[in-house]
This record gives C-alpha cells, sequence and structure tokens, in this order.
C-alpha cells in the first residue's frame, strides 16, 4: 500500500494537477459533485442489498432449528432461553438445556455460576 501510495504521489499527483488547472472550475466541480453522488448512491444501494440478502449471520442456522434462536439487535442471534430440547445428528441424539439467561447447561433448574474459575479453550 506504501508504494502504491509513492507511486500516486511521484507520478499521478504532477499528470492530475495539469489535467485539473487546464479544466474551468465548474467542469470540476460538476465532475467532483457527479463523482460524490454515485458514491454515496452505490453505498446505499449496497447497504440495502446486504440488509435484505442477508438477514442472518453466515453461521445461524434457520430459527425452526433446534436449538431454538431468536434476534438479538447486538449480537445478531441469541438462543432462547430457559428451555430444553433435543436434536438427531448422525444417529446421535444431543440435549440442549438452557438457562433463564440463555446460558447453555447441562440440565433443566441449573444455571451458570460466574463466580466459579472459568477454563477457556481456544484453536481449531
Amino acid at each position: 500500500m506504501a508504494a502504491i501510495g509513492i507511486m500516486l504521489a511521484i507520478r499521478v499527483r504532477p499528470r492530475l494537477g495539469r489535467y485539473v488547472a487546464r479544466m474551468p472550475a465548474t467542469d470540476v466541480t460538476a465532475d467532483v459533485a457527479r463523482i460524490t453522488l454515485a458514491f454515496f448512491l452505490a453505498l446505499g444501494t449496497s447497504e440495502l442489498i446486504l440488509r435484505l440478502t442477508f438477514r442472518r449471520s453466515s453461521e445461524e442456522q434457520p430459527a425452526s432449528q433446534a436449538p431454538l434462536r431468536r434476534r438479538d439487535p447486538t449480537l445478531g442471534w441469541v438462543f432462547v432461553p430457559d428451555r430444553s430440547s433435543h436434536d438427531s445428528t448422525a444417529g446421535r441424539t444431543v440435549e440442549y438445556t438452557f438457562d433463564s439467561v440463555g446460558y447453555r447447561v447441562r440440565g433443566p433448574g441449573q444455571s451458570v455460576n460466574p463466580d466459579l474459575p472459568t477454563v477457556l479453550f481456544t484453536g481449531e
């Protein structure tokens, strides 16, 4: 990026300056206004298309699939709290139980204790 910036400063800037100096100020202003308008129209259009096309995050599964999810304005989606369900995958049944806050727990009636020590696993 630095090399491209240096090349633009050395090669393009003087040529662009001479070109702009030969043009009337009204033409330069009109060109800048058209480019600015095109930029903002493209930005608005792309934002609208992205909002309509990608309503869910790439990791989210359909809302009807276990465990159930709901939309969240901050995170995109969260698990539906205070419920239990199960799902069969590759012949294996997986139990999903969530406490009243939405954390996954071992079984109904249990909750996460934030005061207990925590182990964090990372990696692939």
